[in-house]
């Protein structure tokens, strides 16, 4: 996609958003539980900015076993990636 994406993103526990590279910068408003990716965990309240060019594959933190609630949350980001993403093929960058 190009352009700017501005999106509401919610990921069941242990579920993640696919691989994807960054074609300007993404910022990132953790709403509710949390998620890790190659940079680490990130938690409710964590305000994060990818640089154009970075990449990464999210995934909500959580047991996508049990049930979802207060223990165990989705994950809701709210986040503007300027200049759009690139979903990244399993194969590699």
């Amino acid at each position: 996609a190009e352009g700017e994406v501005v999106a509401l993103i919610r990921m069941a526990p242990g579920c993640g958003y696919p691989a994807h590279r960054h074609l300007g910068a993404e910022e990132v408003l953790v709403l509710q539980g949390g998620y890790a990716d190659e940079q680490g965990e990130h938690r409710a309240g964590t305000w994060l900015r990818y640089p154009a060019g970075s990449a990464h594959a999210p995934v909500a933190l959580g047991d996508r076993q049990r049930p979802e609630g207060a223990e165990n949350p989705a994950c809701v980001l709210f986040a503007t990636a300027r200049g759009g993403v690139a979903l990244l093929d399993e194969a590699g960058p």
